[in-house]
């Protein structure tokens, strides 16, 4: 049977059986013992400083799971740690169909209606 079913080990530890019974891991980045009561504590080095999020996303410290990143900047889509561009021009071709969409870093620009229009 296994001996973590009754959670023994602090939110965010792992519980891990053993032939001795049970052992707690703190996530790599904490310290400690994860047991319940005791927990699991920050190391230093992983914090927001430097920040591990990409450019201009908010990085949050939380006890739990560590540095958190906030969303994406607009035009760009992932998980805050890694942004991608959105290709807007063939995700939801937002341009007039007698214009042309070109898609940029972060957005995209529509060429001028054809003259008469």
């Amino acid at each position: 049977f296994s001996r973590c079913i009754d959670n023994p080990c602090h939110d965010g530890a792992t519980c891990l059986d053993s032939d001795q019974g049970y052992k707690c891991k703190c996530p790599d980045w904490m310290t400690g013992t994860g047991e319940r009561g005791q927990g699991c504590t920050a190391i230093a080095k992983e914090t927001c400083t430097p920040s591990p999020c990409y450019a201009n996303v908010q990085c949050t410290m939380n006890d739990t799971l560590g540095p958190v990143c906030g969303p994406c900047p607009n035009g760009l889509k992932g998980d805050g740690y890694v942004c991608n561009d959105i290709d807007e021009c063939k995700d939801y071709q937002p341009c007039d169909p007698l214009t042309k969409c070109t898609n940029h870093h972060g957005g995209f620009t529509c060429s001028d209606c054809p003259s008469g229009f």
